[in-house]
């Protein structure tokens, strides 16, 4: 009897090592992957490097499709999805994030705060920036699992250079719907021109709007040179980004897939932001090579009227040393 006993767990054991796929979890979680940019830029590429690593780790117990240029819609929308519990990741900045909640959070996003990408890992990585996700989880549901995805600096695209930002008086720019954007343009004297990403390319194409900004990976995935050849390089911003999700369908996930899941999306926001910060004079190359020239600003005057941004007159709902709160924060 022994033996007949070891006969049939040798052969089981067999029939696993043959078959790995039955050691497949019972229930797949299908989890969409939505972004606003073009399948050329370096996100798209980290994003599905992560969802093969999240499949292979969870044994196909998890499987994402990713989806680039805003196919699931526009962000509004897809953060709706995502609060109503749609098994959705979304990429997000922090003015997006703000407008869902803790309204504080879109400071970390204001023109000219951080220098560099050191900079930028302490700031995405403070106490500050905790307390606002906690205030996201609270008051919309949704869990910041990482702001690690780095862009590098945001630069203005037109037909022209802008030397000062009195230059830039009366610009139509595009802008996102947010009000970090709005205030930022408005307070350095432009124009600015809330339009979806999307339509970018042809706001600039039929005059709707007469420049653009984002950075330099962007500006060079989406063609945008095709229809501007000029790019002036203030690095207004410095795009914090990250990845966010429903917390009750996280939590609905098996233990070991939450850990999974957050780990490889910051690896792949890791991996990404070293694309970007090693790629840039890439970039800059081959937006030469299709026609680009580039202009330096003066810098220190963009940044003297920039911060004005940061005055509580126009963030009633800042702290008033707000500035002095997010500089803590970077040092």
């Amino acid at each position: 009897m022994r033996r007949l006993a070891l006969v049939i767990l040798v052969l089981l054991l067999a029939a696993l090592v043959a078959a790995p796929g039955a050691l497949a979890a019972d229930k797949v979680y299908k989890i969409k992957w939505a972004h606003v940019l073009a399948p050329t830029e370096p996100t798209h590429t980290a994003a599905l490097e992560a969802a093969k690593r999240i499949a292979e780790r969870t044994k196909g117990g998890i499987e994402i499709q990713v989806y680039p240029s805003s196919q699931l819609g526009k962000q509004i929308d897809v953060f709706q999805q995502i609060k109503m519990g749609a098994p959705i990741i979304a990429h997000i900045e922090p003015s997006w994030a703000a407008d869902l909640g803790p309204y504080e959070l879109g400071a970390i996003q204001g023109p000219f705060l951080i220098k560099n990408y050191d900079e930028y890992k302490k700031l995405v990585n403070s106490d500050f920036v905790a307390q606002q996700n906690k205030k996201l989880l609270e008051m919309a549901g949704l869990r910041m699992i990482t702001w690690n995805w780095y862009f590098g600096p945001r630069n203005i695209i037109s037909d022209r250079g802008f030397k000062t930002p009195d230059d830039l008086k009366g610009l139509k720019i595009r802008c996102p719907s947010s009000p970090t954007w709005v205030e930022t343009f408005k307070v350095l004297g432009a124009t600015p021109v809330t339009i979806p990403w999307g339509e970018v390319y042809t706001g600039l194409s039929q005059g709707v709007v007469e420049a653009a900004e984002a950075p330099l990976s962007t500006l060079l995935g989406s063609k945008l040179y095709e229809v501007k050849k000029v790019i002036t390089l203030t690095g207004h911003f410095k795009a914090v980004t990250g990845k966010v999700i429903n917390e009750k369908f996280f939590k609905s996930l098996p233990a070991e897939y939450q850990t999974i899941l957050t780990e490889e999306i910051i690896r792949g926001g890791e991996q990404m932001s070293k694309m970007t910060v090693d790629g840039q004079q890439g970039f800059v190359d081959k937006l030469k090579a299709n026609g680009v020239t580039f202009v330096e600003p003066d810098l220190a005057a963009y940044q003297a009227k920039a911060k004005a941004f940061y005055d509580q007159k126009l963030h009633p709902k800042w702290p008033a040393d707000m500035w002095d709160i997010l500089q803590k924060a970077v040092q």
